[in-house]
């Protein structure tokens, strides 16, 4: 057989070219994402949730889902808001086994315990491909959600919030709703909780009464005492919070029912599970509550909500600043 090397040549320079190409395509570098995200009017965002290179939030007063492409920051819905009792939406997170987005949909509730009564809310399992909704999950009485996580076995865990401190479980397996841990597994009792997170390996983190407190995962499955976490005096009183590895929580604290600008972005940095130093990460933020620590595009980003509720509970007077917005910072 005769070669003809002048063919072979050509062929192997478009290949090499070819190869070229995706080489540069693969490692070309994406922009940073800008210092915050328009999300449209009358957003009112509540918590917020980045997965595969898009952004979710929740709205406090319809209980629809906002969508946000990271790569061309293109916003749509995602989910409508619902006709039904539950139209305050509240925490969100992901199920990646069960490929969901979980969004926690209450009752409007004006934080007076007198008010919560019955069912309450309620957790629904959206498809993260289609928003279709796939499951619904009845709460127990009175009972008001508001942080949202999920454990490495993709059982998910509900704060609440309303007049009972209640982490409620949710078995994705079996589909019981069950409560985990209740006012005899917290020290301090009274008021339910803010801000909860797991720790990506055995426990969770919860603000209450102003301090922050850790329950550990026993071997059995069920909730062991909690214990407060030492913060050297500074309080703790978490609406949003997450996890960003390295032993550090990320929280958000307002005061919704106090005039003005009252956000603040903290950092905790555990040196063991029940010890932390609390600082300080963003001030003057406009009542921030949801907030989420995630990899984009092989970058580490804080997304942050502003949601403005001292204007929808008459606190703040004027209007809203409007679009609304979620604030990023790089970390």
């Amino acid at each position: 057989m005769k070669l003809n090397f002048k063919k072979l040549s050509i062929i192997g320079l478009a290949i090499l070219g070819f190869m070229n190409s995706c080489s540069k395509e693969e490692n070309e570098i994406i922009p940073d994402l800008p210092s915050s995200i328009v999300i449209g009017t009358n957003a009112s965002p509540e918590d917020v949730k980045e997965y595969k290179g898009f952004l979710y939030t929740s709205n406090f007063f319809t209980g629809a889902i906002t969508r946000i492409r990271l790569s061309d920051l293109v916003t749509s819905s995602f989910v409508t808001a619902p006709i039904s009792p539950y139209t305050a939406g509240w925490g969100l997170n992901i199920v990646p086994s069960k490929n969901w987005l979980v969004s926690i949909a209450n009752k409007p509730y004006d934080f007076n315990p007198a008010n919560a009564v019955d069912q309450m809310g309620v957790v629904n399992a959206y498809n993260i491909n289609t928003g279709a909704l796939e499951r619904t999950w009845n709460m127990p009485s009175k009972f008001v959600g508001n942080a949202i996580d999920v454990d490495n076995t993709g059982n998910i865990f509900v704060g609440d919030v309303g007049p009972d401190a209640r982490i409620i479980k949710i078995d994705v397996a079996t589909n019981v709703v069950s409560i985990w841990a209740d006012g005899t597994n917290f020290t301090d009792g009274g008021f339910g909780l803010g801000g909860m997170i797991f720790n990506k390996t055995n426990g969770f983190y919860y603000s209450q009464n102003k301090k922050l407190f850790y329950v550990a995962i026993k071997a059995d499955g069920t909730a062991a005492t909690s214990l407060q976490v030492n913060t050297a005096g500074v309080e703790v009183d978490a609406d949003g919070m997450t996890w960003a590895g390295n032993n550090s929580i990320f929280y958000n604290f307002n005061d919704v029912f106090v005039p003005g600008a009252q956000g603040i972005t903290h950092k905790i940095v555990l040196s063991n599970a029940t010890t932390g130093t609390d600082t300080n990460y963003q001030t003057g933020l406009r009542d921030c509550s949801g907030i989420c620590f995630s990899q984009y595009a092989n970058k580490n980003y804080l997304f942050v909500c502003e949601s403005q509720f001292g204007f929808a509970f008459g606190v703040d007077t004027g209007s809203t600043t409007n679009p609304y917005t979620i604030k990023i910072y790089k970390q």
